[in-house]
């Protein structure tokens, strides 16, 4: 059946016509197979054009509708296993960008791993977290020791708020401060025989504040900047990014439910940041 044929008996007839037009322009910029090949990179490229070209956003969004349309019929007749167009969303609206020249250099990141090795135990599990895996700081005190995977070298963090749950890969060093903070830290301090991967002194579940007031403590190493938790995990993201990583696997790392969220923090000119990938975040 051919893609005309399949329009035809799932559409009304000027709908079907409008879809096999927009998808005919798709295929004859990309070519027939890689258009069946396509994934979400070459998609968003193509409507990031389509949008140059018409800026009207319904116009841009039938172009999605039809796009849909193709590879929803690619999947009914076993061309493809997978939909590439599930993720993309548009929005109508621009969505406020992060104020990106107030994010963390990498070089000012890597100081701040590196003070981990003067801190106790679980504060440098913290500062891991915030610093490689990019987590909230209410992500951080609703993780379990069951969340974590030495063996694999992972962490599984839940869906909280608007986050999406993910399975981060940790780089061997963080793996090597988590089993030594389990293995002797945690003991110690968990005398409530909690399952919360971050106890305090005091053997309860790590909190919000107590994360932002270490944070805030380490802020002499940065004088000049306002250290938070939140932009912590914004300078993260952004280097990501900036060091050519592919917006939908940042995505997930970063547990955010659409694309739009993610490409605020995309920007350019920070070629430097890539020497720096490897050493600073579990993604290389």
């Amino acid at each position: 059946m051919s893609f005309e044929e399949w329009l035809n008996k799932r559409y009304a007839a000027a709908t079907a016509k409008e879809y096999h037009r927009l998808a005919g322009r798709w295929l004859a910029t990309a070519g027939e197979a890689q258009a069946r090949a396509a994934g979400y990179t070459e998609l968003t490229a193509w409507l990031a054009e389509v949008r140059l070209r018409t800026p009207h956003p319904v116009t841009v969004q039938m172009h999605l509708f039809a796009l849909r349309a193709y590879y929803t019929y690619l999947m009914e007749t076993g061309a493809r296993s997978d939909d590439p167009t599930s993720a993309l969303v548009l929005r109508a609206a621009r969505r406020r960008r992060v104020h990106l020249p107030n994010l963390l250099t990498a070089e000012e990141l890597r100081s701040l791993r590196t003070s981990c090795g003067r801190l106790a135990p679980r504060e440098a599990v913290i500062m891991d977290l915030l610093c490689v895996t990019a987590l909230r700081s209410s992500e951080i005190t609703m993780l379990t020791i069951h969340d974590v995977n030495l063996e694999r070298g992972t962490l599984g963090v839940p869906a909280s708020g608007r986050l999406n749950a993910r399975t981060i890969s940790l780089p061997r060093q963080q793996c090597q401060r988590l089993k030594n903070y389990l293995e002797t830290a945690r003991p110690v301090l968990n005398n409530r025989n909690l399952n919360a991967l971050v106890i305090t002194r005091k053997g309860n579940r790590e909190r919000s504040d107590n994360i932002k007031h270490l944070v805030k403590r380490l802020r002499w190493m940065l004088p000049e900047r306002r250290l938070t938790p939140t932009l912590i995990r914004q300078s993260v993201i952004a280097m990501m990014l900036a060091a050519g990583q592919e917006l939908r696997a940042v995505q997930l790392f970063a547990g955010h439910r659409h694309p739009g969220s993610t490409e605020r923090y995309r920007f350019t000119g920070l070629e430097e940041l890539r020497a720096a990938v490897e050493q600073l975040h579990p993604m290389s």
